[in-house]
Parts: C-alpha cells; sequence; structure tokens
C-alpha cells in the first residue's frame, strides 16, 4: 500500500511492475509512477488538483473483508499513530503512520478490519508521482493523495480488494497518502482541494 523508497517487502516498487513483484516478497501498496518535480517547480506552476466526482466512479463495494484474504504470515506491525483532521470538518482520522519503506510497502496488507475513522498515512520524504496497488490489501479502501502542505490533490474512492492494477490521480505529485475504508470520504463530504491537517505527525 505504499509507495518506492525501497527495500524488499510488499508494496512499493521501484521500476518493477506489479507481476514482477508478485513473484517475489509480498509486495503491498505503492509503485511509483514518475520522478517528482522539483518544489521549486512545482511553486512556480498552477496546483495539480483532480477534482473529485458527486458520485464515486466505481460502486460501493461489499462490506467487510475479502472473503478469499489471504491469511497473514507475520502478523501486524505496531506502529505510531497521528491524528489526520479535514480543515473546516468534523471529520478525524486515527492514522497509523508507515513512514519507512518496510511499513510503506506492507500497508494495510492482510488487515480484515479497519474502524469507521481508522486508517493509515503513508509519509514520503519528498513529494513525487504515486501510484497505489490493492497486492493482499483484503479491505477496499479510498486513497486520499496529499501534497506537502496538507492539500487532497485527489481521491481513488472504492477502490477494490486483492488487485495488482495501480490507482493514482492522473500525474500529481503528493507526499502523503490516507487509506481509510472505501466511502469514507464521500460519507464526510471530503474532496479534493480540502487541506488536512496532522497531529502527532
Amino acid at each position: 500500500m505504499a509507495e518506492p523508497d525501497a527495500s524488499p517487502g510488499a508494496v512499493v516498487a521501484f521500476g518493477k511492475t506489479p507481476a514482477a513483484l508478485a513473484s517475489g516478497p509480498a509486495a503491498e501498496h505503492v509503485m511509483p509512477k514518475a520522478t517528482a518535480a522539483t518544489s521549486q517547480a512545482q511553486n512556480a506552476a498552477p496546483r495539480c488538483l483532480v477534482p473529485t466526482p458527486a458520485t464515486p466512479a466505481r460502486p460501493a463495494p461489499p462490506k467487510g473483508p475479502d472473503p478469499s484474504c489471504p491469511n497473514d504470515p507475520d502478523g501486524s506491525p505496531v506502529l505510531r499513530h497521528a491524528t489526520v483532521r479535514v480543515s473546516g470538518a468534523a471529520a478525524n482520522v486515527d492514522a497509523e503512520i508507515a513512514e519507512h519503506d518496510a511499513e510503506r510497502q506492507r500497508g494495510l496488507m492482510f488487515r480484515k478490519q479497519l474502524g469507521e475513522n481508522e486508517g493509515m498515512l503513508f509519509v514520503f520524504e519528498a513529494e513525487r508521482v504515486l501510484a497505489f496497488w490493492m497486492h493482499n490489501t483484503c479491505l477496499a479502501l479510498d486513497m486520499l493523495f496529499i501534497a506537502s502542505d496538507g492539500t487532497i490533490i485527489g481521491i481513488e474512492e472504492n477502490v477494490p480488494t486483492l488487485n495488482d492494477d495501480t490507482y493514482a490521480p492522473g500525474d500529481c505529485a503528493s507526499r502523503y497518502v490516507l487509506e481509510v475504508n472505501a466511502g469514507w470520504a464521500h460519507r464526510h463530504g471530503v474532496k479534493a482541494g480540502q487541506k488536512l491537517l496532522f497531529g502527532g505527525l
């Protein structure tokens, strides 16, 4: 569920295709699409933003974990937490922080439950164009891609379980990705262009 920084593990795939990763160590989420532009260039250009549609492009998935969910070979790691709040709204998330390669690569793989206001925040060293996948991910998710200043630049809603397709908001660069239960963004009225505030990051 995370991105490419990385080391062998789960999700990140530097230059490897999902198929190549699938044959190696379990990889979960993130695969880098391209190198991020420099912050100077980003500041000079208009913000890259993919508007959130009024109706999600993908239908709401069934509730609960995918019945084909594989067993977790290692058990979930214990991670530190941050509070993520939507500026000007009542939506808050208690998020586990995936900030190192192994944590980002594993992401939410094998998880069979996630509370309504729980999630995982992937933190990267710099902005870049990120694409995530759902290898070994048993819960359908919303993925919020977030710029360095906390602005949501795009949301992938209702991402289906256990698949190796990649998901990204166009070619917009982001530094953070927040994963929550599928439908969370729509239920809470969260859209691209809004800002997130991080507590304890």
